[in-house]
């Protein structure tokens, strides 16, 4: 496919970012570094909430599913209502930090359409070795482990995406249910090694992660109240997080079955 034709992929994409009233004091600043990184898109770009918000930025249209209305019932709501074939899946507090290249986002259509995938995540956690023929940074990912599919920026074919949300959960359960959904339903994962979509988290718990907030106060990005997340609790975070990263996964499962014997209790089950 020559470049031409995978810039005219992108339109067949929008962009959802899901969210809800408590957070909107991210929505501000998520979007201006969204504009900040991205300044070329012209995608139709949504910002799905729940309660009614006077809130406005130019260029994104704001959906409000109501109140009360569960975490995947707003991605229904956000759903609904794009016409594309595609959606790129983010959420309030996963902010842009890189620029984003259009032709690469392109690229990554005409892959997925050329492989009949549903899911494409744009984030690294949990890597996979399977190679996809041609392609440096694409992975296939296999749907044989939890949170292989999660809500991490990722890219979605409308119609898989729309079966996977079809019950009410939360972003907990949707989260933990998503890769044995996507299982259920056959949807076929890729991940890409790619940087394509560089994310800064920036809260943890309802908190205010330190070097975020220190990246967003010196940018002068960000003016609401928000409290820090306390020094312990980051260090613990991201000892958990490097951990992770380095033990090898028969040896995390033999630890997390030792501290389930102690009465531990994981989410994910």
């Amino acid at each position: 496919m020559t470049t031409s034709e995978e810039k005219s992929m992108l339109d067949n994409l929008s962009i959802i970012i899901v969210s809800c009233d408590r957070f909107s004091d991210l929505w501000d600043a998520n979007l201006r570094l969204l504009d900040e990184n991205w300044p070329q898109r012209r995608l139709d770009t949504i910002l799905v909430s729940d309660t009614q918000n006077p809130f406005f930025h130019q260029g994104v249209r704001t959906l409000f599913a109501g109140d009360g209305a569960s975490y995947s019932g707003r991605i229904r709501h956000a759903l609904a209502n794009v016409a594309t074939k595609y959606v790129l899946l983010t959420l309030d507090d996963y902010f842009l930090i890189e620029k984003v290249e259009s032709e690469k986002i392109g690229h990554l259509l005409s892959v997925m359409d050329q492989y009949d995938v549903g899911y494409l995540r744009l984030f690294r956690y949990l890597e996979s070795r399977a190679k996809v023929a041609g392609e440096k940074h694409l992975r296939f990912v296999s749907t044989n482990r939890t949170y292989m599919v999660n809500l991490y920026p990722s890219i979605w074919r409308v119609s898989d995406l729309q079966k996977l949300v079809a019950d009410d959960l939360s972003a907990w359960d949707l989260e933990v249910n998503l890769t044995a959904l996507a299982d259920k339903f056959g949807v076929k994962c890729m991940l890409s090694y790619g940087r394509e979509f560089k994310i800064m988290d920036v809260v943890r718990k309802g908190k205010m992660l330190r070097a975020p907030a220190r990246y967003l106060r010196k940018r002068d990005l960000y003016h609401g109240q928000r409290p820090l997340i306390p020094l312990k609790e980051a260090i613990r975070l991201k000892l958990i997080f490097i951990l992770k990263k380095i033990v090898p996964r028969p040896i995390a499962i033999r630890v997390k079955n030792y501290m389930k014997r102690r009465g531990h209790k994981y989410y994910s089950e």
